[in-house]
C-alpha cells in the first residue's frame, strides 16, 4: 500500500489511523491496529489516574507506535503527564485550546496531532506548534467539531497549512475512502466507526450489531446526548431515545421526556442516565440500546464485526486496488516524461561549441537561457508533486552543466512518480504545465540548432525506443525519419526540390 510522509513521521507502515472512539477503545484494539502496520489510538480522557494503566498495558501488547487521545475541554494535564512518563510519543488532542498540551508533549519528545473542524482552528493549532492536523468532516461519528464536509474540508485545510501533514476524518470506512483522502491532499486517513465494529472494541454487542445493519440516513447530527458533555454536537444512530425525543417535538434540555431516568448501569452499579454522553460498552447492562451509539455516515459501509487485523488487511487491499485504477494516469505521465527525455537528449547532445550563447535576434533567448528555464520547469514540477509549489528563475550556466541539471530535475520528478508517494496535484496539471512547456522548448532548441548550422536528425518518434523510467541524458540510438524496411528493402524518402 502507498506510503506517505505520515508513515515516516509516526513510524508506521500504512497511513491508516484508528480514531480514539472513546470508551470503546482499549489496549487490545490499539495494539491490534498498530501490529497490523497502522496507528492505534487509545482514548484516556475518561480514565482515572494510574488505576487503569491503559497505556502501560498497551505497551505490553505491542512494540509498534501507538498514540493516546485527550479531550481538552477540561484540564487533563495529569493524564497527559502519566502517559508521557510511561513513554507515549504520539499525543492526539481534541475540542479545546491545544497550546499548553503541545508544549508539555514536545518537552517529552512527543509528536502532537490536533483535530480541527475548520481552517481557522487548523491554522491556530499549527501556530501553537501542532505537528499534524486531523481535518474532521461533518460526516464523522461521535463529537463533531465543524460543519463542513470532508470532501471540501480536507483540501482546504491541506492548502491552508502546507506543508504540515493533514489526516482526513469523516465518512471513511474502506480503502476507496482512504485513496480518496490521499487524492484530496491528506497524508493519512482516520477511521472510527469501522473500528467500533471490531472484535477488540469494547463497545456493547448490541451497539456493534446496530452498526452492521445501519445505513447512512440512520445517523443524526444533534446535541441530544449531552449529560456529561454539554454544548457538543455529535453524530449518532437514531435509537429509541432519539425517536422518543423526536416524537415529543424535539424539546430542549430540561423538558425532554424521561430526563434523569437510569436506563443502564456500570459493573459497580453506577447508573447511566438517558441522554448521557456515555456510549454502551461491553461491561454495561440494562437497556443499553437507549444509550448514545455514535456512528458516522460511513456506517453504510460497515456490514459486520471483524478482528481489527482483518479490517486492516481489507483496508490495505482495497486501497491498493483503488490506487491501481489511478496508476494508468501516473504511468502515462511517466511515459510523457520519458518521451521528453528522449527528445531532449537528441537536441542537447553533441551541440556545437558556443551554441549556448547563439542568438537569432536581440529579443530572443539564447539556448542556454532556454535550457535553464527547462530545469526550472521541473524543479517547479517536483514542488507541485510534493505539495510545496514554488517557482524560481535560474541564470544560464555552461551547456553541459545546464543539461545535467535539467536531466537531474527530470529524474527527481520521475522518482517521485515511481514511488508510492501520493501526488499533491493532478497528473494533468504537471502534463499541461511543465511537460508541455518543456516539449515546446525542445522544439525551439531543435530549430535553433538548424539555424546554427548543426541540425538534429529527424525521426519517426512513434517508432522510438522510449522506456518508462529512462529519463537520463543517455538514450537508445535514434532512427532516421522514414527509415523503415519492407519486403523489398528500405524505402527512402528524398527531399523534393522546389522552385518559385
Amino acid at each position: 500500500m502507498v506510503r506517505t510522509v505520515l508513515c515516516d513521521l509516526l513510524g508506521i507502515d500504512v497511513p491508516i489511523i484508528q480514531a480514539p472512539i472513546g470508551s470503546a477503545t482499549g489496549p487490545e484494539l490499539v495494539a491490534a491496529v498498530s501490529n497490523a502496520g497502522g496507528l492505534g489510538m487509545l482514548s484516556v480522557t475518561w480514565h482515572t489516574g494510574r488505576d487503569t494503566q491503559a497505556s502501560a498495558e498497551t505497551f505490553s501488547l505491542t512494540t509498534r507506535p501507538f498514540g493516546i487521545n485527550l479531550v481538552i475541554n477540561n484540564d487533563v494535564h495529569d493524564k497527559l503527564e502519566i502517559c508521557l512518563e510511561e513513554g507515549v510519543k504520539i499525543v492526539s488532542l481534541f475540542w479545546g485550546e491545544p497550546g499548553r498540551y503541545i508544549e508539555t508533549s514536545h518537552r517529552a519528545g512527543a509528536v502532537v496531532i490536533h483535530s480541527a473542524g475548520s481552517v481557522a482552528e487548523a491554522r491556530d493549532a499549527v501556530e501553537a506548534g501542532a505537528d499534524m492536523i486531523v481535518a474532521q468532516g461533518w460526516e464523522a461519528g461521535g463529537h463533531v467539531r465543524g460543519t463542513v464536509s470532508t470532501m471540501v474540508l480536507v483540501p482546504t485545510i491541506a492548502d491552508a497549512i502546507a506543508p504540515t501533514p493533514v489526516i482526513a476524518a469523516g465518512g471513511i470506512a474502506d480503502g476507496r475512502g482512504i485513496a480518496a483522502a490521499l487524492a484530496l491532499g491528506a497524508s493519512g486517513a482516520w477511521l472510527g466507526t469501522r473500528f467500533v465494529a471490531s472484535e477488540e472494541a469494547r463497545a456493547h454487542e448490541i451497539y456493534k450489531q446496530r452498526l452492521g445493519s445501519a445505513h447512512a440516513d440512520d445517523t443524526a447530527y444533534s446535541e441530544l446526548f449531552d449529560v456529561g458533555w454539554e454544548n457538543a454536537p455529535h453524530r449518532a444512530l437514531r435509537n429509541s431515545t432519539y425517536k422518543m425525543w423526536e416524537s415529543s417535538g424535539s424539546l430542549p434540555s430540561g423538558r425532554r421526556p424521561n430526563e434523569g431516568e437510569a436506563v443502564a448501569q456500570r459493573p459497580d452499579g453506577t447508573p447511566v442516565l438517558r441522554y448521557s454522553s456515555s456510549m454502551p460498552t461491553d461491561s454495561m447492562s440494562g437497556d443499553v440500546e437507549a444509550l448514545v451509539m455514535y456512528a458516522g455516515q460511513s456506517v453504510e459501509l460497515v456490514n459486520e464485526t471483524r478482528p481489527a487485523a482483518a479490517i486492516m488487511e481489507q483496508l490495505k487491499t482495497e486501497s491498493e486496488r483503488a490506487f491501481d485504477r489511478a496508476d494508468g494516469e501516473r504511468q502515462f505521465l511517466r511515459h510523457a516524461i520519458s518521451t521528453l527525455a528522449y527528445r531532449a537528449g537528441k537536441v542537447l547532445r553533441d551541440a556545437p561549441a558556443g551554441f549556448g550563447s547563439f542568438k537569432i535576434g536581440e529579443a530572443s533567448r539564447t539556448p542556454a537561457q532556454i535550457l535553464a528555464h527547462m530545469g526550472d520547469l521541473f524543479d517547479w514540477a517536483l514542488s507541485m508533486a510534493i505539495g510545496k509549489e514554488k517557482w524560481s528563475d535560474s541564470e544560464p550556466i555552461a551547456w553541459d552543466e545546464g543539461s545535467a541539471r535539467f536531466f537531474d530535475a527530470l529524474g527527481k520528478v520521475d522518482d517521485h512518480l515511481a514511488s508510492s508517494l501520493p501526488l499533491a496535484c493532478s497528473y494533468g496539471k504537471i502534463f499541461q504545465g511543465p511537460v508541455a512547456d518543456a516539449l515546446t522548448h525542445v522544439g525551439q532548441l531543435a530549430m535553433l540548432r538548424r539555424l546554427a548550422g548543426n541540425s538534429v536528425r529527424g525521426e519517426n518518434y512513434s517508432r522510438a525506443e522510449i522506456i518508462v523510467g529512462r529519463v537520463g541524458p543517455e538514450q537508445s540510438p535514434g532512427r532516421r525519419e522514414f527509415d523503415r524496411e519492407n519486403e523489398t528493402g528500405p524505402i527512402i524518402f528524398e527531399r523534393k526540390e522546389t522552385s518559385e
